[in-house]
């Protein structure tokens, strides 16, 4: 039946969150759902002072790629950069950035 599979009455009505994560996984949007909140994120990774001078710019392949005017604030995200991944990964639940492209 379409991609559904009947109950039994028992087992009473199914929670709405119980479908949605289905369809999500059924459809293999966790990626895309994780991709596109990491810029939703950023500012609880990286602080309000970085968060405010930086700005994601993209995400792609692996990739995170952000941009920020200043050389000092370059270089800071550089020399936090690997926890940074970590802590967006973590926060994703999934392993889905790689690498941090600071322009």
């Amino acid at each position: 039946m379409g991609g559904f599979t009947m109950r039994n009455e028992e087992e009473g009505p199914k929670p709405i969150s119980k479908i949605f994560l289905e369809f999500v996984e059924s459809r293999n949007l966790t990626d895309r759902i994780a991709e596109s909140s990491i810029p939703l994120h950023w500012k609880e990774v990286v602080g309000e002072v970085i968060a405010t001078k930086t700005k994601v710019k993209k995400f792609e392949e692996g990739k995170l790629y952000i941009s920020t005017k200043s050389s000092t604030w370059k270089a800071e995200i550089l020399l936090r950069k690997d926890s940074i991944i970590v802590k967006m990964n973590k926060i994703l639940g999934k392993e889905i950035i790689k690498e941090l492209v600071i322009k």
